[in-house]
């Protein structure tokens, strides 16, 4: 990606829009996966890693081909995702197991999950990578949690039903 263009995810349609920003128009569709939720790029932003929770699975997007390169079923409705640093690795929230895994984006499988509080919801990472903030709707908390083990740390109340979060 360029700085010069957007990828929007159309949940409902199960694509996702290329968006030429300096036109302002789709310039093209994109395989995308029906109730995406969220989108990661890789360090070199040459793979879209996207979440796709209708379809149980999580999508990798060849950004410069625009292409998919890989479709892994991964059971649990995957919602929010966020990448490491490095990009070897995907914290992905599965809504319906109450989980919070860890997906390895090379051998493209989940490596390690743990329970996660009630519709935990979308996740971000802390700038150094050692710690996920995870919202939990059905508890009205944000959840922090250890990167490496998943182990909750602590649990935050919030405004009623957090859904996004991002780290400023």
């Amino acid at each position: 990606l360029d700085n010069n263009s957007a990828y929007v995810l159309n949940a409902g349609a199960a694509n996702i829009s290329l968006v030429d920003l300096r036109t302002h128009q789709v310039v093209k569709t994109l395989p995308g996966g029906d109730g995406a939720m969220a989108a990661e790029f890789t360090p070199d932003k040459s793979v879209a890693w996207v979440s796709a929770g209708n379809e149980d699975a999580l999508v990798a997007i060849d950004v410069m081909g625009h292409r998919e390169l890989a479709r892994v079923k991964v059971p649990g409705e995957p919602h929010g995702l966020v990448l490491s640093k490095d990009g070897k690795l995907a914290y992905v929230v599965l809504r319906k197991k109450n989980e919070l895994a860890i997906f390895d984006t090379a051998q493209k499988k989940v490596v390690k999950t743990a329970s996660l509080g009630k519709r935990p919801d979308l996740v971000v990472l802390s700038p150094d990578g050692k710690t996920l903030y995870v919202t939990s709707r059905a508890e009205d908390k944000l959840l922090v949690v250890d990167a490496a083990t998943l182990k909750l740390r602590k649990a935050i109340p919030t405004g009623k039903e957090p859904h996004g979060v991002e780290i400023r």
